[in-house]
C-alpha cells in the first residue's frame, strides 16, 4: 500500500485566508498612499489656483508691472500638470477600487467551492 500523505485541509485554507488578507491590506496601503499623494496636489493646485487669481487681478487693475504675466503663464503650466497628476491618481485609485472588489468576489467564490467540496 501507499503511504500518501495529504496536507490538512484546514491548514490550506488558512494559508489562502492570510494571503488574501495580506493582498487586501497591500491594496489598502497602497490606496492610502494614493489618497494622500491626491490630497497634496490638490492643496497644490488651490494655492496656484489661488495665486493665479490674485496676480491676473493685480494684472488687470495695473497694480503690477508686466512680469506678473510670465508668473501667470507659470502657475498655468502648473495647473494643468496638477489637473493631469490628479486625474492620474483617480485612474489608479479606481483600479484599486475595482481590484479589491475582484478580492473580495475571488474570497467569496473561494469559500464557496470549500463549502461544495466533500
Amino acid at each position: 500500500m501507499l503511504g500518501f500523505r495529504t496536507r490538512n485541509p484546514l491548514r490550506d485554507r488558512q494559508t489562502d485566508e492570510t494571503r488574501l488578507e495580506r493582498l487586501r491590506r497591500t491594496l489598502t496601503e497602497i490606496a492610502d498612499e494614493l489618497e494622500k499623494e491626491k490630497a497634496g496636489f490638490q492643496a497644490r493646485y488651490e494655492r496656484a489656483s489661488t495665486d493665479a487669481a490674485f496676480s491676473q487681478q493685480a494684472l488687470e487693475d495695473g497694480r503690477s508691472d508686466e512680469s506678473i504675466s510670465v508668473r501667470i503663464d507659470e502657475l498655468t503650466v502648473s495647473l494643468i500638470t496638477y489637473s493631469n497628476r490628479i486625474a492620474a491618481l483617480d485612474r489608479q485609485l479606481a483600479f484599486m477600487a475595482q481590484l479589491g472588489v475582484e478580492v473580495a468576489e475571488f474570497a467569496i467564490a473561494e469559500a464557496d467551492a470549500r463549502e461544495a467540496t466533500p
